[in-house]
C-alpha cells in the first residue's frame, strides 16, 4: 500500500508541477537547474536490462533522484553502451515514445528531475499481412507491439492499422500455421509495412496455432470459424470435403431433415441466414437437396458463422450471417490441386498473370451420377439423370500499393431429369374415361445460381482503408414436363414452372483509425439494392385434332414483384485496458407498392471484458431486421420454394437477441466456450398450407403466407482442440424453440420448425503417424417437430387431391443420430504431395427419415387402410474412396 500511494503521489506532484511552470507541448522541457540533464554519467559495464532498473542505475551513478510516473515507462529491455552518457541522453532512451517533460531543481543538497508524462507520441504503421509464397492476404492476421502491447487484426482484405509510439519499435506478425516475423523500425513518421508470413507446414496439414483465435475472436461473440485443414480431415458422404457440413456440425446450427439440406441456426429458418460470397449476397448455398454446399473448400480463404453479438455493417437477415471469402489466386508461381472421389470430382487452378501483379483462380466441381446412370439404364425405356456442378472464376489486380481491383464469378446447378418411354394409361375426367397411350414423358427439373461481383480497395494514407463493390446475383428454380401421344385428348401436353430472385447492388464501406487512446477503428457504410421476386407459376398445353387441323391453347400465369432498398451503418470499436465494446446502429429503408417506404433502426452493442489472460466475458445485445421470406411448396424446405418480400400489413421480420459468452482459454490451444441467448422474433413469416393447386390458382402471394411471432432461447457449449496429434471439438446445445401465428393452430404456441432440445456435435482427428490420421464424427439430434395429415379428399370433376392437417407440429420424429469414419494417408511434401482417403459415412446404418407419410393398404373388408411410413435415403453404411493430389 505504501508504494502504490507514493507512485500516486509522485504522478500528482508531477503534474502539478508541470502546470504550475506552464510547460507546452514539447517533446523534452527543462526548468530550474537545466544543467542537470547535461552532467555526465559513467556506466564502465554499459547495461543491458529493464527501462524501470535502468532509472535505478543512472540514479545512483549520478547521484541525482529521478521522480517519474510508472506509466511513463513502456515494458520491455534496453541496451546502452558502455561508457560516458548525460543523463538527458539516457532519460531519452527510458521514456523515448512518451511526452514526458523534465522539471529539474536542487535544494538543499538534493539534486532531482521531475518526469511529467502527457500521453504517447503516436504514429501509425499501416500494411497487408500476406502469404510469402503465393501472395495471399491473411485474414486476421494479429500484428502487435510488442514494447507496449498494443495490437490490432488485419481485416477481410488482410489490412491492418495500429497506432503506437513514435520511437524504436518492434512490431510481430502472426497467424495460424504460419511463421511469426518480427521487425524493429524507428517510427518517427506513418510508416507502411508488408508482412509476408512463410507457412509453417506438418507434411500437407496446418500447423494450427492458437494466434487466430487471440487475433480474430477476441473481440467478437458468437462466431465460428474453421480452419480449410480441420474440414479435409472429416469424413463425409463419398469422401465429399465440405465447408457447409462442418458447420452444420457446431452447436446453435442445425440441418434440414436428411436430403432436405438448408441450415436453421438458433431457431430460425434457412432463409434467414445472411449468406455472402465475396461479400454478395448468395440465395441457394446447397446441392443434392443439401447433402453437400455449393461451395468447393479448396477456393475458400476464410468462412466465418455469427450466430450473435451481430456488427453493425451486417444487414437483412435475423439469424445468422456466414461470410464466405475466396482465394485471389498465386501472385508468384502456377499451382493446381485435383480431388477424384466416387462421386464428384473437383480441380483448382491458380497462378500469376502478371508477377506480384495480377493473378487468377479457377475451381470446378462435378459429379458424375449421370453417367453411372446412363450405363445403367442403357437397354431401359425409362432413363433417370442427376447431376450438378459449380465452378469459381476469379481475377486479381494489384493496381498501385493503395488500389486492388478483385472480379469473381461463380454458378452452381442441380438437375434431375426423368426421360420415359411409351406407356399405356388411363385417365379420369369427371365420370368419362379415356385410354392415353404416351410415346414419351419427359421431366427436367433444374436449379441453380449466378453471382457475379466486382471490389475496388483503396487506401487514404495510413488510416482510412475503403472498398466499392458491385454485385449481381441470380436463383432460379424450373421444373418443365413434356408429353407425346399417340391415342387421346392430344399430341403433345407441355407445362412448366419456374421461380426465381434477382439481386443488383452496390456498395460502399469505409474504415477508419483515428489512432485515439480509446477508439480503435471506426467503420461506416452505405449500400443500394435492387431486388426482383419472380414467384412464377407457366401453364401451357398444346392440342392437335387431326393431322390437317390443329387446335392450341396457351395459359402463362406471370408475377413480378419489385423491391428497392437501401442500407447504411456506423460501428465504433474502443478499448480500455481489459475492457472492449463495439456500439453501431444499421438502418433499413424499404421501398413498397403504394410508394410510401419504411425507415427502421437497428442498434447493436458488444462488449467485453478479460478477466484473465486465459478467461474472458462478453455480452451483447442486437435487432436485426429481414425485409424477405420464402414461401413452401411442400411441408418440407426444398428447392422449389420461392422467395417473397414481407408483406405490407406486417413489415419486417424482427429479431432481439440478447447473449452472454464466457471464453476460457485452459491450454494455447485448447479452448471452452458457453455462451447462453435469448431471442425474441416478430413478424416472422411462414406458408399457411403446402397445397400446390393453391399456389398455381390463386396469384395473391401474401394471403398465403402467415405473420406471428416466436422465441428460442437456449445454452450452447463447445471444447475446441487446434493443435496436436488430437484435435477436434465436442459441442452440445439445450435449446427451446416455440411460434405463435393467428392463423394457424387456433392461435396457439407451437414448435418451431427447427426445434431442438438436445443436440451433440463430435468430431475427432488423431495422428497416428506423422502422415496418417483417422477421424470420426459423431452426430445427435433430438426428434424433429412434425406435421402428417389426418384426412384427404379429392376436388370433384379433377385429380387434385388436397390434404386436411390437425394441429402443426404436433407430432415428434425419432432422433437422429449418425457417426462416420475416415482415414487419410499422406504422400510426399509441399506442392508435389498427394494424399489417399477412404473411410464409411454412416457406419451402424442408422436409419434417419428424410420424410414420413401414409402408405395406402386395405383391410380384410378390400376397404382402404393405411400405415405410417418412413423414408431414409442413406439408411446403410456408405463406404467412399477418395484421391488428392497438388501439383
Amino acid at each position: 500500500m505504501g508504494g502504490l500511494f507514493l507512485c500516486a503521489l509522485r504522478f500528482v506532484v508531477s503534474v502539478f508541477v508541470v502546470l504550475m511552470c506552464g510547460a507546452t507541448g514539447a517533446v523534452a522541457q527543462s526548468q530550474g537547474d537545466s544543467d542537470l540533464l547535461e552532467l555526465q554519467v559513467s556506466l564502465p559495464q554499459g547495461y543491458v536490462g529493464s527501462r524501470d532498473s535502468l532509472i535505478s542505475v543512472v540514479s545512483q551513478a549520478s547521484g541525482v533522484v529521478v521522480a517519474y510516473s510508472s506509466r511513463a515507462v513502456p515494458p520491455g529491455r534496453v541496451t546502452v553502451h558502455h561508457g560516458s552518457h548525460s543523463l538527458g541522453s539516457l532519460l531519452g532512451v527510458i521514456f523515448s515514445r512518451y511526452n514526458v517533460r523534465y522539471v529539474c531543481h536542487s535544494q538543499g543538497g538534493v539534486r532531482k528531475v521531475v518526469v511529467a508524462a502527457d500521453h504517447l507520441r503516436l504514429r501509425h504503421v499501416s500494411g497487408f499481412c500476406r502469404d510469402a509464397l503465393t501472395g495471399e492476404v491473411l485474414i486476421g492476421a494479429h500484428v502487435a507491439d510488442t514494447l507496449l502491447l498494443r495490437a490490432t487484426a488485419a481485416n477481410e482484405y488482410g489490412f491492418f492499422s495500429l497506432a503506437t509510439a513514435t520511437g524504436l519499435a518492434t512490431l510481430r506478425a502472426s497467424f495460424v500455421g504460419y511463421v511469426p516475423v518480427s521487425r524493429t523500425i524507428n517510427l518517427n513518421s506513418d510508416t507502411t509495412i508488408v508482412f509476408n508470413l512463410t507457412p509453417r507446414l506438418m507434411l500437407q496439414a496446418v500447423d494450427v496455432s492458437a494466434d487466430r483465435a487471440e487475433a480474430s475472436e477476441a473481440d467478437a461473440m458468437g462466431v465460428t470459424t474453421f480452419d480449410t485443414d480441420e474440414v479435409s480431415r472429416m469424413p463425409g458422404l463419398m469422401g465429399s470435403v465440405d465447408l457447409g457440413r462442418a458447420l452444420q456440425q457446431t452447436p446453435g446450427v442445425k440441418s434440414g431433415s436428411e436430403g432436405f439440406g438448408g441450415m436453421s441456426v438458433r431457431g430460425g429458418s434457412q432463409d434467414q441466414n445472411n449468406i455472402l460470397l465475396d461479400d454478395a449476397p448468395l440465395f441457394n448455398a446447397n446441392h443434392a437437396l443439401g447433402f453437400f454446399s455449393a461451395f468447393n473448400s479448396d477456393a475458400i480463404s476464410n468462412a466465418s458463422l455469427i450466430k450473435s453479438g451481430f456488427p453493425a455493417r451486417y444487414g437483412g437477415r435475423i439469424s445468422s450471417v456466414l461470410d464466405i471469402k475466396t482465394k485471389d489466386g498465386n501472385m508468384d508461381h502456377f499451382e493446381g490441386n485435383a480431388n477424384m472421389g466416387l462421386m464428384a470430382s473437383s480441380l483448382l487452378l491458380q497462378g500469376p498473370i502478371k508477377k506480384e501483379k495480377a493473378s487468377f483462380l479457377f475451381s470446378a466441381r462435378r459429379t458424375y451420377f449421370d453417367l453411372f446412370s446412363n450405363l445403367i439404364q442403357f437397354s431401359s425405356d425409362n432413363h433417370y439423370s442427376y447431376l450438378f456442378y459449380d465452378f469459381h472464376a476469379k481475377a486479381n489486380w494489384q493496381i498501385s500499393s493503395s488500389d486492388r481491383i478483385r472480379i469473381s464469378y461463380f454458378q452452381s446447378l442441380d438437375r434431375l431429369t426423368d426421360d420415359s418411354g411409351v406407356s399405356d394409361t388411363e385417365m379420369h375426367y369427371g365420370d368419362s374415361q379415356t385410354r392415353y397411350l404416351s410415346a414419351g414423358d419427359e421431366n427436367d427439373i433444374h436449379w441453380g445460381t449466378h453471382l457475379v461481383s466486382l471490389r475496388w480497395n483503396h487506401i487514404f494514407g495510413s488510416k482510412v482503408f475503403s472498398n466499392l463493390t458491385a454485385w449481381y446475383s441470380r436463383y432460379q428454380f424450373s421444373n418443365s414436363q413434356r408429353e407425346e401421344s399417340l391415342v387421346g385428348r392430344g399430341d403433345v401436353v407441355g407445362n412448366e414452372y419456374r421461380n426465381g430472385i434477382h439481386d443488383a447492388g452496390v456498395r460502399a464501406d469505409v474504415s477508419i483509425f483515428p489512432g485515439r487512446a480509446l477508439v480503435n477503428a471506426v467503420r461506416l457504410g452505405l449500400w443500394y439494392d435492387f431486388k426482383a421476386y419472380e414467384p412464377v407459376v407457366d401453364i401451357s398445353m398444346a392440342e392437335a385434332a387431326d393431322s390437317s387441323s390443329s387446335a392450341r391453347s396457351y395459359v402463362r400465369s406471370r408475377a413480378r414483384i419489385s423491391r428497392h432498398e437501401v442500407h447504411g451503418y456506423i460501428e465504433d470499436h474502443v478499448r480500455w485496458g481489459a475492457f472492449w465494446a463495439a456500439a453501431g446502429i444499421h438502418f433499413t429503408m424499404m421501398s413498397r407498392d403504394d410508394d410510401s417506404p419504411y425507415l427502421v433502426g437497428e442498434p447493436r452493442l458488444l462488449a467485453g471484458y478479460e478477466l484473465t489472460k486465459s478467461l474472458s466475458l462478453k455480452a451483447g445485445y442486437s435487432l436485426t431486421t429481414q425485409n424477405a421470406y420464402q414461401m413452401r411448396m411442400l411441408s418440407v424446405a426444398t428447392p422449389s420454394d420461392f422467395w417473397l418480400p414481407v408483406p405490407r400489413s406486417s413489415g419486417p421480420q424482427r429479431a432481439h437477441q440478447v447473449s452472454v459468452e464466457v471464453k476460457w482459454k485452459i491450454s494455447p490451444h485448447l479452448t471452452l466456450q458457453v455462451e447462453a441467448y435469448n431471442k425474441k422474433m416478430q413478424r416472422i413469416m411462414t406458408y399457411k398450407s403446402a397445397s400446390t393447386y393453391e399456389l398455381v390458382s390463386k396469384m395473391d402471394w401474401e394471403s398465403l403466407g402467415a405473420s406471428g411471432e416466436g422465441y428460442a432461447r437456449g445454452v450452447e457449449f463447445f471444447l475446441h482442440s487446434r493443435k496436436g496429434r488430437l484435435c477436434g471439438w465436442l459441442g452440445y446445445s439445450l435449446s427451446k424453440s416455440r411460434v405463435t401465428y393467428p392463423l394457424i393452430n387456433g392461435g396457439k404456441k407451437f414448435r418451431a420448425d427447427n426445434d431442438c432440445l438436445h443436440s451433440i456435435q463430435l468430431f475427432s482427428s488423431f495422428s497416428i503417424k506423422p502422415n496418417v490420421d483417422i477421424s470420426l464424427s459423431w452426430t445427435y439430434g433430438s426428434g424433429a417437430p412434425l406435421t402428417l395429415p389426418t384426412q384427404r379428399y379429392t376436388l370433384p370433376g379433377s385429380n387434385i387431391v388436397f390434404n386436411v392437417e390437425p394441429k402443426r407440429n404436433a407430432l415428434t420424429l425419432p432422433a437422429e443420430h449418425q457417426l462416420n469414419l475416415g482415414a487419410n494417408i499422406h504422400f510426399g511434401k509441399g506442392r508435389a504431395g498427394s494424399c489417399f482417403s477412404f473411410g464409411i459415412y454412416n457406419v451402424y446404418a442408422r436409419q434417419n427419415p428424410m420424410f414420413v407419410y401414409w402408405k395406402a393398404g386395405s383391410d380384410s373388408e378390400s376397404r382402404p387402410s393405411y400405415s405410417l411410413k418412413k423414408f431414409s435415403l442413406i439408411g446403410f453404411p456408405c463406404p467412399y474412396v477418395k484421391y488428392s493430389i497438388n501439383f
